[in-house]
């Protein structure tokens, strides 16, 4: 899953800049203004994914961009893919709103938004809010070799000030692993076992929401797989896995994908007993007629997804 197109990127950002949402690009706000490759566009926004996204997808609709997929992620963050108008065209715009620090990083956003910069194109978070949350986005993944580059990078009269920061824009949590990163230290064996319980939770919080609403989406297409497989690959461009099933392989393929964010394209029929477990949409000869009728399907169970989230 990646950002195949900055400028369907930017337009999103545009939207959100215009509406007076409180917000602030996390980081590569600068590469996303030059129109350079990006994997996606992180953001800290002040409300809920719906309430900054939802009153402006009508008037991305009617510049040919699309909104196709809606994950919930973690405790608050709501990833959203988004097709451009060109096919194989489209980006990964993240909105983190976590007003506690529950989720995996304990970023606060009121804090961030609040002390946020505007940087070649829009609003950005600070430098110093930058370097601790890229030291904590580093930690947290694990790459430790980051971590250090980063911190080595903070000199001696820039420390004090980042130090006292922390406890600003993390939550206890994040903070004691935020100044960790910092300090070039370990935290205590009663929070590592504590972080260990806060990812697990975590995941399941985000699997059971995922079994309640599940993020991905099976279409029945009266087509053949061959006829599929160029649709699948320009939306592979952008979402995280689709795949092509002949209708009489499903459940045994395919099935269980769809719930964890797997886009499945049936090709053909469904058995009976499915039709009423997957989306279908009208027969067409013509390839553009089927790639729209696909993303109309996709368009409207991710903005049902959305409003439910």
């Amino acid at each position: 899953m990646a950002t195949s197109a900055p400028e369907v990127a930017a337009a999103v950002v545009d939207e959100i800049d215009r509406s007076g949402v409180g917000y602030a690009i996390l980081h590569r706000e600068d590469d996303l203004a030059a129109g350079r490759d990006i994997s996606d566009v992180d953001l800290v926004v002040d409300r809920p994914a719906r309430e900054v996204v939802e009153p402006h997808l009508d008037g991305l609709r009617d510049r040919g961009i699309r909104l196709v997929q809606h994950w919930p992620y973690d405790w608050s963050t709501s990833t959203l893919f988004f097709v451009g108008p060109e096919r194989g065209d489209g980006a990964q715009v993240d909105l983190a709103f976590d007003p506690h620090g529950r989720g995996r990083y304990g970023f606060l956003p009121v804090p961030l938004i609040d002390g946020r910069v505007r940087g070649d194109r829009w609003w950005r978070i600070g430098d110093d809010d930058l370097t601790l949350y890229l030291l904590r986005k580093r930690r947290a993944k694990g790459d430790m070799t980051a971590v250090a580059a980063i911190g080595a990078a903070v000199d001696d009269e820039r420390a004090p000030a980042l130090d006292r920061r922390v406890d600003e824009i993390f939550s206890r949590f994040g903070a004691v692993e935020a100044r960790a990163a910092l300090r070039g230290t370990e935290p205590g064996a009663l929070h590592r076992a504590a972080l260990r319980l806060q990812r697990g939770v975590v995941t399941a919080v985000r699997l059971a929401g995922r079994l309640v609403r599940p993020t991905g989406t099976i279409i029945a297409v009266d087509a053949t797989v061959d006829e599929l497989a160029p649709i699948a690959a320009d939306l592979g461009r952008v979402l995280r896995d689709v795949r092509v099933v002949a209708a009489t392989e499903l459940p045994a393929r395919g099935g269980a994908s769809a719930w964890s964010g797997s886009v499945v394209l049936l090709a053909g029929r469904p058995r009976p007993w499915l039709r009423s477990l997957v989306a279908q949409v009208g027969a067409t000869t013509d390839p553009d007629e089927r790639w729209d009728s696909v993303v109309g399907e996709l368009e409207r169970r991710a903005r049902r997804h959305l409003r439910r989230h």
